[in-house]
């Protein structure tokens, strides 16, 4: 039987006619995520291709993914806000269907998920910022820092 969900972290997945690429992410973070029971809530995007046969097939190794479609296919900021609306952890982990994340770096993030009360929580993939780790209390700060990587 499988251990209660984190309630500090959980992972969520948008998702859109890219059953190869979820199939691939779910084969290689499952093994980290189930370690520390952490919940994966994926919204497909009203997909035609082979998705909901990958989720079916992950949700029998994995107790704790979490499934919602959209009936019909809506703007990528919509079905996002969607998956970020389903969690009912502490922090909810945006996690796009070709991101690879480290154990280690899963295993960091739950630290600071389980020992602070900050609003967020960012993590630098692949370098794209040159700041040091800090803790934030001027929004506009953070927004002039990593407003760039939030355009479309």
């Amino acid at each position: 039987m499988q251990s209660l969900s984190n309630e500090n972290l959980s992972v969520v997945i948008p998702t859109y006619n890219r059953a190869s690429f979820l199939d691939f992410s779910l084969k290689v973070h499952i093994p980290i995520f189930q370690k520390y029971n952490i919940p994966i809530i994926i919204s497909d995007n009203a997909s035609n291709d082979h998705t909901l046969k990958v989720i079916k097939k992950w949700k029998e190794k994995y107790s704790l993914i979490e499934y919602q479609v959209n009936l019909e296919t809506v703007s990528a900021d919509k079905n996002i806000e969607t998956a970020l609306k389903l969690s009912e952890s502490k922090y909810t982990w945006l996690l796009g269907d070709t991101y690879y994340l480290p154990l280690e770096l899963v295993e960091k993030v739950l630290i600071l998920a389980n020992d602070c009360n900050d609003d967020m929580i960012i993590c630098n993939l692949s370098g794209k910022l040159s700041i040091p780790s800090q803790k934030y209390t001027d929004q506009n700060k953070l927004l002039i820092d990593i407003g760039s990587l939030m355009t479309g």
